[in-house]
């Protein structure tokens, strides 16, 4: 993360990034009652960050706005702009940097490790860029990431954020952000703390064991996306498929005779008696569904051969792990160290 010379941000955890993302909207909306603002993200996106402006609090003074364009954004008079960006984009994998004239951006990087993207590298240079752009153009950054999606730990509850005290309005939201977090952790986050920090003692105890983690959940990710999307279209051909291979999710767009009668979510529970999001909820409409790619691999299968019709595919086809015999069963960091994918 790109900081400016000579000026210390201060390193400071949640449970969670979605506690963060949370405690940002509060700070800013609660610390400036007499403004009023707009949350912009360019769809698809993380229906998180929805969430956190309009679906926890109703704040009187900010409302989320979803765009494909630039252009569809239309401020209300005295209004200001605040634009979430999330790189790698969830629900679709792809790489986003700002879009918009916003003064105050929220970079959302839980997914900018070597697992996921299409770059071996999630993006690293190019939201580097970028971030290094905003900030020296004098806009205000708060940018935050996950220990647990980082570890293949996904749902531990280990966010983390160098928050920009060198920022002055940064600096002055800051009393909101620390009360906001501070009143509403009650003895959460230390599970995925615990793994984190024994994450860190296996790493340095087995160096070469991080690296090969990346490198398996990239493949076992890239694999499980692609039969996916071929064993989807050929089950509802003519959908179109947005995410790319190394999103940590398969988002598409279904095809089907019954739709705009039912739901895309309500089609495949329906069909295969599997729960996924509506992509309603992420700024699409309800054609569209969620899929999480970094789930467990026996429920993976079971999706994959309902799919198939058949019991065509097995753990192995969705799993790959070079480091895991390298993990016995003696090791007391063993569990700490295997994705929850696995």
């Amino acid at each position: 993360m790109w900081i400016p010379k000579n000026r210390n941000p201060f390193f400071y955890t949640a449970s969670g990034s979605k506690q963060l993302i949370v405690a940002l909207v509060y700070a800013i909306v609660t610390s400036s009652a007499h403004k009023k603002f707009v949350f912009v993200e360019q769809a698809p996106f993380y229906s998180g960050h929805l969430s956190a402006v309009s679906g926890i609090f109703h704040y009187p003074n900010a409302r989320f706005l979803a765009f494909h364009e630039p252009s569809e954004i239309v401020l209300e008079p005295g209004e200001e702009l605040v634009e979430f960006v999330t790189s790698p984009n969830n629900p679709d994998g792809k790489f986003r940097k700002p879009l918009t004239e916003a003064e105050i951006l929220i970079a959302d990087f839980v997914f900018a490790s070597t697992a996921f993207g299409s770059d071996e590298a999630g993006y690293l240079d190019g939201n580097l860029e970028w971030i290094r752009q905003a900030r020296a153009d004098g806009k205000h950054v708060f940018s935050f990431n996950s220990a647990s999606k980082q570890f293949g730990k996904t749902g531990s509850r280990c966010g983390y954020i160098w928050y920009p005290l060198y920022d002055a309005y940064a600096e002055s939201i800051f009393k909101q952000f620390f009360g906001f977090i501070s009143s509403s952790t009650v003895a959460a986050g230390t599970v995925g703390l615990a793994h984190f920090l024994d994450l860190i003692k296996a790493f340095l105890d087995m160096p070469d064991t991080g690296k090969a983690l990346r490198q398996d959940a990239k493949q076992s990710l890239t694999q499980r996306h692609i039969l996916m999307e071929k064993e989807f279209l050929r089950n509802y051909p003519g959908s179109t498929i947005l995410s790319i291979v190394g999103s940590p999710t398969f988002f598409a767009r279904i095809q089907d005779k019954r739709i705009p009668n039912k739901r895309a979510s309500d089609i495949l529970l329906e069909d295969l008696n599997v729960s996924v999001n509506s992509g309603d909820s992420m700024g699409e409409t309800s054609e569209f569904i969620r899929l999480n790619l970094c789930g467990n691999s026996e429920q993976l299968v079971q999706l994959l051969n309902r799919l198939a019709r058949e019991r065509k595919y097995t753990r192995s086809d969705v799993f790959f792990s070079s480091a895991a015999p390298k993990l016995t069963d003696k090791s007391p960091l063993s569990q700490s160290i295997l994705p929850d994918f696995q």
